[in-house]
């Protein structure tokens, strides 16, 4: 009886050994798949961020906002955002156009008068922090060389004044790479534009170079956001909800695959200026600082230049993170581009006959204004020689406002006209107004 108690006792502690046995192995096995999906995460982490970058682009393009069929590269603003989205590995580029600067005949005599003051030959393995150096070195002596004419006359004879003409096309040149280099490093960005200067289509344009490209960039319209800006891009970021409590695991993770890569991981927030809910104003700018401690993510933000200044300037500028202004309104438009432009903008919107150069001249001087004009204009063939700015404003109002009945867009304009008319003051008007 004793000895079948014994057994009975023993069978039971096995039993339990078992069970024991069992419920870690299924742990185990938890935690193994777990892991993998984590990894998962990761290395598919490019192409599922990207995926979404593209449902994105294709809602701006239903809305109209974003027309790639009429998209131009006006100037080189698109050539400087390019910079950001390669960062250094763009380097050489700006040491190669550094190098040129000294190959032609002006440049040749700019490097013997310089001397060994300053390098004139940089090596593509030149750390990014000596090119900086250099080009500020160089730009200070390209200033005082223009600033010493007269002590360098006595010196170098009447071939300075000759010299010193050139320095203008070098000085311009070294602040463009002073630019180039500002945008490689930098890590947020604001592009700051008045209203149809073109800051979606850019985005959704450097959206589609980064995918093209491989690198991950997470499109956001700005307009979607009801909730803290950090929260809504945590939740975007393809990773299961059950690990979305590992979201900061999972960025350095992250971070540490786009370092080996050499890449960056992109997010772009179009037009905050759009987004009045007071959630998104008072956690737009810490999205910033909640970011900054994952070195491989870049933030880009587009806004309107008079919201700007009067609302976003202030809270980014109290932040621990400033961003670099990038300010579209200081780029000037190419003349053949523009040309080019207004073909896209005929053959898209079916507008046929020539234009007189006065037309021309003001469609070239305003991209909004273009846009209006070939969206009001659209499926007519007839000659249009001339036209006055008010009556294609007075057309556009009324398209708008057939296909938005539920808005007085009419009282809205003539409240403004009469703000305007009493603070005599017609280029632009407070927001809060």
């Amino acid at each position: 009886m004793k000895e079948k108690i014994i057994n009975s006792y023993t069978g039971l502690r096995d039993i339990i050994d078992n069970i024991g046995t069992v419920q870690t192995a299924w742990g185990l096995l938890c935690i193994c798949a777990l892991a993998l999906t984590f990894v998962f995460c990761v290395f598919a982490f490019t192409n599922r961020i990207n995926k979404s970058s593209k449902f994105q682009i294709q809602r701006f393009q239903k809305e109209g906002k974003y027309l790639p069929s009429v998209y131009v590269e006006l100037n080189n603003s698109m050539e400087c955002l390019r910079y950001f989205v390669f960062s250094y590995r763009w380097k050489r580029r700006i040491i190669r156009q550094y190098n040129q600067l000294f190959y032609g005949y002006e440049g040749k005599r700019l490097k013997k008068l310089f001397g060994s003051t300053v390098k004139c030959r940089l090596s593509y393995l030149t750390p990014f922090s000596k090119l900086n150096s250099t080009l500020h070195l160089m730009s200070n002596q390209l200033d005082d060389l223009r600033k010493e004419q007269d002590e360098l006359y006595d010196k170098y004879g009447e071939v300075i004044w000759a010299i010193a003409n050139s320095t203008y096309n070098y000085t311009y040149a070294i602040k463009y790479l002073q630019d180039l280099c500002a945008m490689i490093s930098q890590k947020n960005v604001i592009l700051v534009g008045s209203a149809g200067n073109g800051k979606t289509s850019l985005l959704c344009r450097m959206a589609e170079i980064a995918i093209a490209n491989k690198v991950p960039c997470m499109l956001v319209n700005s307009r979607d956001i009801k909730e803290d800006c950090s929260d809504y891009i945590i939740k975007k970021l393809p990773i299961s909800p059950k690990l979305r409590n590992k979201s900061s695991l999972y960025l350095r993770l992250i971070s540490l695959v786009l370092f080996f890569q050499r890449k960056y991981f992109y997010i772009f927030v179009d037009a905050i200026n759009e987004n009045d809910r007071e959630v998104f104003i008072n956690s737009i700018s810490t999205l910033l600082e909640t970011l900054s401690k994952y070195k491989r993510i870049r933030v880009l933000l587009t806004c309107r230049r008079e919201y700007f200044d009067t609302r976003y300037k202030t809270l980014f500028s109290t932040g621990q993170e400033n961003p670099y202004i990038f300010n579209l309104q200081e780029a000037e438009y190419d003349e053949r581009a523009t040309m080019k432009m207004i073909r896209a903008y005929m053959e898209h919107f079916n507008v046929r006959g020539p234009f007189s150069l006065e037309t021309q001249n003001k469609l070239k001087n305003s991209l909004f204004l273009t846009r209006i004009f070939f969206e009001v204009n659209s499926n007519r063939n007839e000659c249009m020689l001339e036209f006055r700015n008010a009556e294609i404003y007075k057309l556009y109002f009324k398209k708008i406002a057939s296909e938005h009945k539920e808005i007085d867009l009419n009282r809205i304009v003539n409240n403004i006209a009469r703000y305007m008319f009493a603070e005599f003051q017609f280029d632009k008007m407070p927001i809060e107004e």
